[in-house]
């Protein structure tokens, strides 16, 4: 969730017009629509296009990526680091999750 309040904060700061809306709800909604769509299998429910778990790992690293700098981008390094931080964090505590990911499956 802090990553995609990250994509639509980034999307809010690049215009003051009424496009606003509409660009900061795309900044949110893409991102989103990725992260529930590639999925591998047995992982949480039915994937809509599965994909191997190598594959749905570096979409999770690019996305956690991408949400620390959307989030460096408006000015807010610190928060872009714990955002960091804690994904590290849960990835290390997740490990056989990672592992299985690299396995392939």
């Amino acid at each position: 969730m802090a990553a995609l309040i990250s994509f639509g904060v980034w999307g809010w700061s690049w215009t003051n017009g009424p496009l606003r809306f509409l660009i900061c709800a795309s900044c949110v909604i893409l991102p989103a629509a990725m992260w529930g769509i590639f999925r591998m299998r047995n992982d949480g429910g039915s994937p809509v296009i599965e994909v191997s778990g190598r594959v749905r790992l570096l979409l999770e690293a690019v996305f956690f990526t991408l949400a620390c700098g959307a989030i460096v981008s408006t000015g807010n390094e610190g928060f872009a680091w714990t955002l960091g931080i804690v994904c590290l964090l849960h990835y290390g505590l997740s490990y056989d999750r990672v592992i299985r990911m690299l396995r392939g499956g």
